[in-house]
């Protein structure tokens, strides 16, 4: 009797609707109301117990995307293991997926929830054998069909491409897109904001957060996008990866080769790593009006890894050669340390030095290997390099030329007076800021400690500021003071000397880094090699205790000595005098 009435039950049903993107065009063909009604029609004809409530719709979502990227379809497989209903109703199969490993991954759930599925239109009940074998069949030809429309938009994607047209969505910033010839043309206001992010990463060595900061601090105008149902345009804001994302993006040259690199777009990694490119073979060259030139870009691109390869993370202490030394032994890059000084007094400490690291799984290996050096070298005993490189900006041979070429051929007033205009509103807006400050306080809504520090912080900023304007500022000369080349020439290497010579640590570390590319330690032998970003004919003082070669770059190599184990303790011994109360082996 029990049974009976279980098979006389009405089924009661839930419908699913789905429409793409693309679909949502041709509303007569898989339109969403077109689906609903069909399917209502089908419950009438079929008897099912029908809820208003249980119609979910997907509404310009692709049919490849799983379930947890469908909000509605989602919801329906949760309330279908509450057992709120018996048959999931869809128009076709491809409502449900174009991907056959996804469907029949849901068509799985839908058994282990005990829930029929079934398609008027495809005629599909897997309530049957024959059902679930059709449905598996349709399935695999809705995949098919999907790999077929993928194949023809995207030879029509490299068609197009290959006939200059923009192509990939949304064009950079500092680009628009021609609507009648499809390609890219200048928006000359966001250029100009590309350009002075180029300008402030290669010529002032800013990083991504200092650009990212000034930025903000002169509202410059972010990237808009078009949201997919509303056509306005809608500002957003400046964020470091979007910064990155125009620094390391090609197109600004005027030459872009579209399907060069693999998805997702790695920033600088892929266009510094061929793994992250697809075939030489597949790119198509395509050329846009150019914002910035090539050179430009391989300095940008030069200068990113700089940044990358000198970036302070979470260090407590600034170190000197940090991010210039390796092992000439292991091949390894050197990490830095320090060792606290010995209450007695009687042992000469490391204080700062460098080491070679070696991961825990590689250390048997190494320990295994006789040839392998390890130890650590204070930094006291690499000052020599220091000292070389004093060395060959001492000389005026080395500096002036340069000095002239950059104080006359390479200056560009119209730059250097952009460039303090924007300083000035800088200013501005850092006032403004002081001025809010100080009204929060006078409202009692800042503490006194946190209102100090804010003030101290602005200060500083305020004064860094106007020192790059007066430096700037010096850096326009008059038609008068053209004339007096050698005269100016003199005083500004004078100048640089004595700045060279009263330069404090964070100083020698600025000066090192921007002069020096690597240097490859030998400590056991009490050398280093020193790859200097100076050319080979560059003079180097005969005092200077170096041997010179050259590399494939033809860049000024030197094998400079180092101070020796020895010499750095005695050095030691007599700048402490306490420490020689008692004999050291040494």
């Amino acid at each position: 009797m029990i049974e009976s009435f279980q098979s006389e039950r009405k089924k009661r049903v839930a419908i699913y609707l789905r429409v793409s993107t693309e679909e949502q065009a041709k509303e007569g063909h898989y339109g969403l109301k077109m689906q609903e009604d069909a399917l209502r029609k089908y419950c009438e004809f079929k008897h099912y117990v029908f809820d208003e409530l249980l119609v979910f719709t997907d509404a310009g979502l692709s049919g490849s995307l799983p379930i947890d990227k469908r909000p509605a379809l989602n919801e329906a497989m949760q309330r279908g293991a509450q057992g709120e209903f018996d048959v999931l109703l869809i128009y076709k199969i491809d409502r449900l997926f174009r991907d056959l490993h996804e469907l029949l991954g849901a068509e799985k759930m839908l058994v282990k929830y005990k829930i029929e599925l079934e398609s008027p239109s495809d005629q599909i009940d897997t309530s049957t054998p024959m059902g679930r074998f059709g449905f598996q069949m349709i399935g695999g030809f809705a995949e098919l069909e999907r790999g077929v429309i993928r194949q023809r938009m995207m030879a029509g994607k490299l068609r197009a491409a290959k006939e200059g047209k923009w192509v990939t969505g949304i064009p950079p910033y500092g680009y628009r897109v021609d609507k009648k010839e499809k390609k890219l043309v200048i928006e000359e206001k966001e250029a100009e904001v590309v350009r002075k992010f180029y300008e402030w990463l290669v010529y002032e060595k800013c990083s991504l957060r200092e650009i990212t900061r000034r930025a903000i601090a002169l509202n410059l105008q972010p990237p808009h996008h078009k949201p997919k149902k509303d056509r306005k345009r809608i500002g957003g804001k400046w964020y470091k990866r979007t910064i990155n994302r125009i620094l390391v993006n090609e197109v600004y040259t005027g030459e872009f080769y579209y399907n060069k690199y693999k998805r997702p777009f790695k920033y600088l990694d892929a266009v510094l790593d061929e793994e992250h490119q697809r075939p030489e073979s597949e790119h198509i060259k395509m050329v846009f009006p150019a914002i910035i030139t090539t050179d430009l870009f391989k300095q940008a691109i030069e200068q990113l890894q700089e940044n990358r390869r000198f970036q302070k993370r979470n260090e407590k202490r600034a170190y000197m050669f940090s991010g210039l030394l390796y092992s000439g032994y292991t091949g390894r890059k050197l990490q830095s340390g320090y060792q606290t000084p010995k209450k007695d007094l009687t042992t000469p400490t490391l204080g700062k030095y460098y080491h070679a690291y070696v991961p825990l799984l590689d250390r048997v290996h190494y320990e295994n290997d006789q040839n392998v050096q390890h130890g650590q070298c204070a930094e006291s005993r690499l000052i020599p390099i220091w000292d070389t490189l004093v060395g060959i900006l001492s000389d005026p041979k080395n500096v002036i030329p340069k000095l002239e070429e950059y104080t006359f051929k390479n200056s560009n007033e119209a730059r250097t007076r952009n460039k303090i205009i924007e300083l000035d509103k800088q200013l501005e807006v850092i006032k403004e800021q002081r001025v809010r400050v100080a009204r929060a306080y006078a409202d009692m809504g800042l503490g006194e400690e946190e209102y100090e520090t804010l003030m101290r912080e602005k200060s500083t900023q305020e004064k860094e500021l106007t020192i790059q304007k007066q430096k700037l500022a010096q850096t326009l000369l008059k038609k008068k003071e053209q004339t007096n080349r050698d005269i100016i020439i003199s005083q500004l290497f004078k100048k640089l000397q004595s700045r060279l010579h009263s330069l404090d640590y964070a100083g020698q570390q600025y000066i090192l880094r921007l002069f020096v590319e690597r240097i490859t330690l030998y400590h056991k032998e009490n050398y280093a090699e020193v790859v200097f970003k100076f050319p080979t004919h560059t003079a180097v003082p005969g005092t200077v205790p170096a041997t010179v070669s050259q590399d494939d770059h033809m860049r000024l190599v030197l094998h400079v000595r180092i101070y020796s184990e020895k010499e750095r303790r005695i050095q030691i011994f007599q700048s402490v005098p306490e420490m020689c109360k008692k004999p050291i082996a040494v």
